[in-house]
């Protein structure tokens, strides 16, 4: 059954794509799987069974919920990575660098709080001391007093932002992402912000609280899709390592990492 719910999830995203672009190849799709082409092939006719390691490989890259691909990860054979397998040990207490771990917001929802002070107020409300006040969170972001009580209001709708048993208001605890490889004029916006946010950092906080750099070099253009993927696990890894400390202050990173207003 897991094999079948693997196929039916590779083959509905590849005829998507192919949809999207009559062009797109089974080499390009098995780049995008960080499969070789004569694997995905093999997986495809049947000839070859999906274990557990390739099927959360599979998974990872094109996006799936948790809710989807985990069920199907137990029922596969083999071994999780040592990732996955830290990430169920730890459960809610820390965010593993797996996507699986991430609840991956639709194209709507993510339309809906893609300004950037909605993910900035989601992770404001998991520092100690927060208030889901409207002139509280516009102090602590440089904020209009109405832009935050409207956003407070749209995060407790989508059910980002939690009332708990002693009245106080928290982040429901879930990392976010979105998806990857698809054009979306809503994260494409976001990305717009960050850019004009990084270069008012750079004009506006000091050098010990922020960092930024590049590098200049010739490459291979087919080992894009594996340093995209690097740079995924390397987000998500120092984002597990930033958030196991005392959190004070809403940082983002772009790979420039920067405080984002306030106090």
């Amino acid at each position: 059954m897991a094999q079948i719910e693997m196929l039916r999830i590779i083959n509905r995203e590849l005829a998507s794509l192919q949809e999207r672009n009559p062009q797109y190849s089974l080499r390009a799709f098995s780049r995008k799987l960080g499969l070789q082409p004569s694997t995905l092939s093999r997986i495809l006719s049947g000839k070859r069974k999906i274990n557990r390691n390739t099927g959360q490989r599979i998974l990872e890259a094109l996006s799936v919920s948790p809710g989807v691909a985990v069920p199907i990860l137990e029922k596969l054979k083999g071994r999780y990575d040592s990732r996955a397998r830290d990430s169920k040990s730890q459960g809610k207490q820390g965010l593993s660098l797996n996507v699986l771990n991430y609840v991956q917001l639709t194209a709507d929802q993510f339309k809906a709080i893609s300004e950037w002070h909605h993910l900035a107020i989601y992770s404001l409300a998991e520092i100690s001391g927060f208030k889901a006040d409207p002139e509280w969170v516009a102090g602590k972001l440089g904020l209009k007093r109405s832009v935050a009580k409207q956003a407070l209001e749209r995060l407790n709708r989508m059910g980002l932002l939690v009332q708990r048993d002693d009245g106080q208001w928290r982040a429901s605890g879930e990392a976010l992402c979105t998806t990857t490889d698809v054009a979306d004029i809503s994260i494409r916006k976001a990305h717009f912000e960050s850019l004009e946010l990084a270069r008012m950092s750079l004009e506006r906080d000091a050098i010990d609280e922020r960092d930024f750099s590049h590098i200049t070099m010739a490459i291979d253009k087919k080992r894009i899709p594996e340093a995209k993927r690097r740079i995924r696990e390397f987000r998500r890894s120092l984002c597990e390592f930033l958030e196991g400390g005392d959190k004070e202050k809403v940082y983002r990173l772009n790979v420039q990492i920067f405080p984002m207003f306030g106090k």
